[in-house]
């Protein structure tokens, strides 16, 4: 079968890292032999994790943070943003991609407190990376695509390049042939006219994939080995292993067995060697796909069920993985494993075919090109608009004062009945307080000493005794459900506890994990108490997916299972439902509900809390 191949470009420094090509030993042995200045110091720091970053990412994240101790010492700001860049690099290559945002985040935010316009694009593109790197192809294009016309700006023309590059690598997986040709072209294009040599070996990596897909496979297999000679004169091990994966995967389906096995062997070593859970889920895959080829059945279930064990949220390559195990199951006669991970492949693949993302991406394509051409055209029609603006000011004055005034009073009103939702809500917050401290402290301790009272007489009040213990249990569920202890330690920690109750419920926090305000904490949880407690009951889903984004701005709470569905135009709002939609009312923030009969649902509650 023919596999969707993933190609994940890094970018690290704005600038040419010739520091990959000293000896490491003897800058580590400078730093803690001799000393010297602050900013010599900070400077080999980052010549040494330029020597690591793309060979061995656990040395990379302890110098980093070593780095970045210092930096703090030194109160450098601008250097606090590049130690956070890179060793938010160093975690999206092994697959944490909550800590790689958290730090990422930190270096734009150290990178515009300092006004280094360069240094906060590179930490913008990272950013793109580790979206792409966890399969979000929305959001990196976006980053992509809005920073492009600042790096063409500044002539940052390597970063931009390689920005180039990422590009067509996410067209290209999206089957948009055309437009992913343009951007190599032109990545091409500027590699040459530079003489950039790792946006060169972008390029022909790129370029490489486009025909793979075209099924030229002799011309895709030329560009993918000169990106991959000019892979090892860098010694990229994370640009090699896409190369040999892509060769050996390409050899393969040209039917030279010996080629593609000596590439996936190689790209198994290159991606132990460098300690990436993505890089690593590559190349298990990678050999799966020989050992498939070669009818080596056994071999290939054991490498895709490495890669199936790692990581099945990857789309992509968890239907690579199902589709490998269910072929090689069925040669071996392991029909009931193979029945399992068909059933998987159906699923995931009809997951794949939803075609929203392809509109989502196109507007945003058309949204860049639109915005560059009215640039173009404002300046020309600037001085007929002045005239015309002149002639309509007087009826635009007075039309906008009528608005002003009629919003005024709408708004008033508005804020009369939000006072009033919120001070129920307060009241109901503080009446669940109360009353679950008196079940848990007054009735379920009465309870509990009349228990104590009645077990003198086992045997002959045994029955009384159970249902005493049922009844404290219940108290000690109703107090909890009412007012969860938990809560007071956060939102994070109560909605893990609530979510551990269910086997079958994934629970995802990413962000910073800030305390917000006693009542809007409270919103949230009761929100994702009801809507969890829906899915259980009424979805007949065999997984759950929920998660919670928190930055100093915002918070999310979505909810997303594959179950039943629903019809949204005919569903009645229920009690509960209601509910959720009056306390998300109360704090301005908005809900969206997305689902279909037979394909799953998912709600997204969204909260601005800087306006809370």
């Amino acid at each position: 079968m023919k596999k969707t191949i993933l190609i994940i470009l890094t970018l690290f420094s704005v600038t040419n890292a010739i520091a990959q090509t000293q000896n490491v030993d003897s800058l580590i042995n400078v730093l803690n032999t001799q000393k010297m200045s602050a900013d010599n110091k900070l400077q080999l720091y980052w010549d040494i994790l330029l020597c690591y970053w793309n060979t061995d990412l656990d040395k990379n994240i302890s110098y980093a943070t070593e780095a970045i101790d210092y930096a703090n010492k030194e109160d450098n700001i601008l250097w606090r943003a590049r130690f956070n860049r890179a060793i938010g690099m160093s975690y999206y290559f092994k697959g944490e991609y909550d800590l790689s945002l958290h730090a990422l985040e930190n270096a734009v935010g150290f990178a515009n407190k300092a006004g280094n316009e360069q240094e906060e694009n590179a930490a913008y593109i990272q950013i793109g990376n580790m979206y792409l790197a966890a399969g979000n192809l929305e959001l990196a294009l976006k980053y992509y695509t809005d920073i492009l016309p600042a790096l063409e700006r500044l002539g940052q023309y390597e970063v931009y390049a390689n920005t180039l590059s990422n590009i067509v690598s996410i067209h290209n997986r999206l089957h948009n042939p055309e437009i992913a040709r343009e951007y190599n072209r032109l990545a091409m294009a500027t590699a040459e006219k530079y003489n950039l040599i790792r946006p060169k070996m972008f390029a022909y990596l790129t370029a490489g994939h486009m025909y793979s897909e075209e099924d030229k496979l002799d011309s895709a297999v030329v560009n993918i080995r000169k990106s991959y000679e000019i892979g090892q004169t860098l010694n990229d091990k994370a640009h090699l292993v896409t190369c040999t994966q892509m060769l050996s995967g390409m050899y393969s389906d040209l039917g030279d067995n010996e080629n593609a096995k000596k590439y996936a062997a190689e790209c198994l070593d290159l991606a132990m060697e460098f300690g990436s859970k993505q890089k690593l889920l590559v190349a298990w895959l990678t050999i799966a796909k020989v050992n498939f080829n070669m009818k080596d059945y056994k071999q290939s279930d054991m490498f895709a069920s490495y890669a199936w064990e790692a990581d099945s949220t990857d789309l992509e390559q968890a239907l690579n993985a199902s589709g490998y195990l269910c072929g090689s199951n069925i040669f071996l006669g392991n029909t009931e494993k193979a029945n399992y991970f068909f059933q998987k492949y159906i699923y995931i693949r009809n997951q794949l075919n939803d075609k929203s993302i392809l509109n989502s991406l196109a507007d945003m394509e058309i949204k860049y090109e639109t915005e560059k051409k009215d640039i173009q055209i404002v300046s020309l029609k600037k001085e007929r608009k002045l005239y015309i603006w002149l002639g309509v000011a007087g009826l635009l004055f007075a039309a906008a004062l009528g608005f002003v005034l009629w919003q005024t009073v709408r708004s008033a009103r508005r804020e009369k009945q939000l006072i009033a939702t919120r001070s129920v809500l307060d009241g109901e917050m503080g009446e669940r307080a109360r009353l679950a401290k008196d079940l848990h402290d007054r009735l379920s301790g009465n309870l509990s000493a009349v228990k104590i009272g009645l077990s003198d007489n086992r045997e002959a009040l045994k029955n009384v005794c159970d249902k005493l213990d049922y009844c404290i249990e219940e108290v000690r569920r109703v107090a909890h459900n009412l007012m969860p202890p938990s809560l007071q330690f956060g939102l994070k920690i109560a909605l893990g506890d609530f979510v551990a109750q269910f086997p079958n419920i994934k629970f995802h926090f990413f962000g910073k994990e800030e305390r917000l305000e006693e009542r809007v904490e409270f919103i949230v949880y009761c929100c994702a108490n009801e809507l969890i407690t829906n899915a259980v009951r009424h979805s007949g889903a065999e997984n759950i997916n929920v998660q919670l984004v928190q930055n100093e701005k915002h918070i999310s709470f979505s909810i997303q299972d594959d179950g039943c569905g629903f019809d949204e135009k005919s569903v009645v709002k229920g009690l509960g439902l209601k509910s959720i939609y009056d306390r998300v009312a109360s704090c301005g923030g908005k809900i969206d509900t997305v689902s279909s009969p037979g394909k799953g649902s998912e709600t997204t509650i969204e909260l601005k809390t800087q306006n809370i």
